[in-house]
């Protein structure tokens, strides 16, 4: 949306004084809306994205090859008005640059597409967690990569994978698999896709963002009581003598393993809560 200059100015003014972000989406978003563009007068695709939470950046869009693209220059509570007008032109610059000579754009493309989802999870699973992370992490961030929760995309290029794609599978994860699961997956793909950009293993923007991700699963309600706890003990071991002594219901007798399974998954969480500070 196309704004006047003062209007921005406004915004900006606000924002840098620490305007509340209620004010900012009283006098600036429309009703019901997460984040608002407001295009400067400069030139076309030069203007401020303002968010829900009250911060704001310039950004600069184009469309180049037929994609449209969309760069964040600066927050504009660090970058004044002419320092981001000067570096969304450079921006631009480019743009032309890359127009002018497709055959370096083809170049590009077929640099990314060498940048297989594959390689780049086996290399930031050696050279980023193995050597920061503790081995229980690496264990789920590899479990995560590598296993069957993001089969679909081992196989691809990073710069064919689209955040449609990345979003339906996190959803479908959330359904299989649980919201919680979706969420940490989420989170270990961005940290990767991060990784890939700020190494440059990969020139292309991330298939992941962080509002892609689900929530987190909401926390247990209450934990069993000791009363509760001592119920399921006693029926463990009625189970475990009607096991013993060859009793059958319905016809089949129970598993004689399976009360001794519940019990130290009991013993477990004790032991784990005595340790913990």
């Amino acid at each position: 949306m196309k704004a006047k200059r003062a209007q921005i100015n406004e915004l900006v003014r606000l924002i840098r004084a620490g305007a509340p972000a209620s004010e900012l989406r009283a006098r600036f978003l429309p009703s019901n809306h997460r984040e608002r563009t407001l295009g400067h007068p400069a030139f076309p695709g030069f203007g401020v994205r303002l968010t829900y939470t009250g911060q704001a950046s310039w950004y600069v869009e184009y469309r180049l090859h037929g994609r449209h693209k969309k760069v964040v220059i600066g927050d504009v509570r660090t970058l004044d008005e002419k320092e981001a007008e000067a570096a969304a032109k450079d921006v631009w610059a480019k743009v032309r640059l890359d127009r002018l000579d497709p055959q370096r754009e083809k170049q590009k493309a077929r640099e990314a597409a060498k940048v297989i989802f594959r390689d780049v999870a086996q290399r930031f699973l050696e050279e980023h967690v193995g050597a920061a992370l503790r081995a229980a992490t690496k264990q789920s961030y590899t479990k995560y990569l590598t296993g069957y929760y993001l089969k679909p995309l081992h196989n691809l290029p990073l710069a064919d994978i689209t955040r449609e794609q990345v979003r339906a599978r996190l959803n479908e994860i959330r359904i299989t698999s649980g919201q919680s699961t979706a969420h940490h997956l989420g989170w270990t793909l961005l940290s990767m896709c991060k990784w890939a950009i700020e190494k440059e293993i990969y020139m292309g923007l991330s298939p992941v963002r962080p509002s892609d991700i689900p929530k987190q699963g909401a926390a247990r309600d209450r934990v069993l009581t000791d009363s509760e706890i001592r119920d399921i003990w006693q029926a463990c071991e009625l189970r475990e003598e009607t096991a013993r002594v060859g009793l059958k219901r319905a016809g089949t007798p129970p598993a004689p393993d399976l009360s001794r399974v519940v019990q130290l998954l009991f013993l477990t969480v004790v032991v784990r809560r005595r340790l913990q500070p």
